[in-house]
């Protein structure tokens, strides 16, 4: 769960923006709003479309709200008898000495947030859009009360955020529960978006919780669990070597002759044959 002590929130005033988009199916964007140069926080006020992520594609509208990672490039499509309206606030994480955080200093939450309160997050992030106007628009720039005020409520609000995302998140426990599914499913659908939707959880947020119990990717584990049974079935069976590969969910024989010698050292028919690790107990 990613801890808030010490972690500031600063708001990029200058890029605020709440807007509705016109009535086109493709939204097209300029380079900073394609790639984010900052954390950006996205509430979506109006509308129906969706939205390519890191996380996969997202469905937008009313009530949802998307925490976008610096780095990625993003897509949008909408239903142009629906335009979307949204409100983006982009900010930049920092420790109290000033120094920006990263993902990796973190343990953050998917990019799509549970909202269990709309008029709240409607009400904060438009009122932090009125105040980064005011200081583009007026001659006279909001008081330091009030920028204060909009950067502690666009914290809260933010804080408020992640906690009901992780409640929802956590009690599915991906990360204690995976391994033992993964190893008594490995003929089955085992990509890494599939896991995360079968115990609740984001693509990102499974991955981190996943690597973080096990030191690795869900990827690097199901290929380590299907070599592993693969060995097994290659030792003590009579399996053929294209039955071993559907067995264990590689698909295909090359896939799986290709994904075994770089892993081993020697082909499947040579593990079969006894030429593999020479202080295998088994063989002596």
């Amino acid at each position: 769960m990613m801890n808030w002590d010490g972690v500031t929130v600063e708001v990029v005033w200058g890029r605020c923006l709440r807007r509705q988009w016109p009535a086109t199916e493709r939204l097209h964007f300029g380079a900073l709003e394609q790639r984010k140069p900052s954390d950006v926080l996205l509430y979506w006020w109006a509308g129906r479309g969706a939205r390519s992520t890191p996380d996969g594609v997202l469905p937008v509208g009313p009530g949802v709200c998307h925490w976008s990672r610096p780095g990625f490039d993003y897509a949008c499509t909408q239903d142009v008898t629906a335009p979307l309206g949204v409100t983006a606030i982009p900010f930049h994480l920092r420790t109290r000495h000033g120094a920006t955080l990263t993902a990796s200093d973190l343990s953050l939450p998917g990019e799509s947030l549970r909202v269990l309160q709309p008029e709240l997050v409607d009400s904060v992030t438009r009122f932090v859009a009125e105040v980064a106007e005011d200081m583009r628009l007026r001659p006279t720039p909001p008081s330091p009360a009030r920028l204060g005020a909009a950067a502690s409520l666009f914290r809260g609000a933010l804080m408020h955020l992640v906690a009901d995302t992780e409640a929802k998140e956590q009690p599915a426990q991906a990360a204690d529960l995976a391994p033992a599914y993964i190893r008594e499913h490995l003929a089955g659908d085992l990509d890494v978006g599939s896991l995360g939707r079968h115990f609740g959880c984001s693509r990102s947020h499974f991955t981190r919780l996943f690597t973080t119990l096990t030191g690795l990717s869900p990827h690097q584990y199901v290929i380590q669990a299907r070599l592993a049974l693969a060995q097994e079935l290659l030792t003590y069976t009579s399996l053929t070597v294209g039955e071993v590969a559907a067995e264990t969910g590689f698909g295909s024989i090359h896939h799986f002759c290709k994904q075994f010698r770089e892993r081993t050292g020697v082909t499947p028919t040579a593990w079969r044959d006894g030429r593999h690790r020479p202080d295998d107990p088994r063989w002596h």
